[in-house]
């Protein structure tokens, strides 16, 4: 894990040493470091937890929202950390608050695979879900699925270049430009050698 405070070294975590903290599970599903030198560590179904690596204290989340945790995403430039999860988007202002956002906030579907912001538009979160792409733009939300050209409703992946939006579906890769909407990948018509596309490098 690298260290914040310390750029030009990479500090090694050894979890099971008998003055770390324990994590909540060892089924981890994601990982991140925030500009406060903290890990924030999801789980399989176990919850999310937040270690300080300044002071090796703990923070574990698990509730009806935070159980199942599919990525985590540090927005620096807006202070807040998203978190997926099966259940909707967890927005943490810090590691001791957090709002939730789900169908009925404007999400297409509850089930989180990843959200996250691109470049300095700060304002628009990108969340893929089990049922297409939602933008949520302040208090608007607009949603893509399959009835407007894409591979496939489920998204797991993003990635933005300047060419546009690339989203990894169960179908095939999809490169979004929204002037003139999605051209799509998949192993019939292009070198992939398969449809899921489950991650992503940006």
């Amino acid at each position: 894990v690298k260290n914040p405070s310390e750029p030009s070294r990479d500090r090694v975590l050894t979890m099971d040493h008998p003055e770390s903290p324990a994590l909540n599970d060892g089924h981890v599903t994601s990982l991140a470091v925030d500009g406060s030198n903290r890990l924030w560590v999801g789980f399989f179904d176990s919850g999310l937890d937040i270690l300080d690596l300044s002071s090796n204290s703990i923070r574990h989340w698990r509730d009806d929202i935070l159980f199942c945790i599919n990525s985590i995403f540090i927005d620096g430039q807006e202070n807040r950390t998203l978190v997926s999860t099966a259940n909707g988007l967890a927005i943490f202002s810090t590691p001791e608050t957090y709002h939730c956002i789900r169908r009925e906030g404007g999400l297409i579907h509850n089930s989180v695979s990843c959200a996250r912001t691109f470049g300095s538009d700060t304002g628009t979160i990108y969340v893929a879900t089990a049922g297409g792409l939602t933008l949520l733009e302040g208090n608007r939300s607009r949603s893509l699925f399959a009835f407007h050209g894409l591979p496939s409703n489920q998204l797991y992946a993003m990635a933005s270049t300047g060419n546009g939006l690339y989203l990894g579906t169960l179908a095939g890769l999809s490169l979004l430009n929204f002037k003139e909407g999605p051209r799509n990948f998949s192993r019939s018509d292009s070198p992939l050698r398969h449809n899921w596309i489950n991650a992503l490098w940006y």
